[in-house]
């Protein structure tokens, strides 16, 4: 996030990705910084869930290979099929 605020990069048009689990202080620090989707490898908590919901943040986990879940506003994703919770 420091490269793209140093660069002046338009975190509203960028996904971020993380390998660890997708806790709700992670979503809204994200959710901070206007970025609108996040993936993980990796599970979500049930707050993190809350949490993207309320900030209109696309959540997406357990991403491997050509499968993964969306837990919070699916409309965001286009093109590609995956399992909504």
């Amino acid at each position: 996030m420091g490269h793209a605020v140093l660069n002046g990069i338009d975190l509203s048009r960028c996904v971020i990705g993380c390998t660890g689990r997708q806790a709700a202080g992670m979503v809204r620090k994200s959710a901070h910084a206007g970025i609108p989707v996040v993936i993980s490898r990796a599970a979500t908590t049930d707050k993190g869930i809350a949490a993207a919901e309320a900030a209109g943040i696309t959540l997406i986990g357990f991403s491997r290979g050509d499968r993964f879940t969306i837990y919070t506003h699916p409309e965001r994703i286009t093109g590609i099929f995956g399992s909504l919770k």
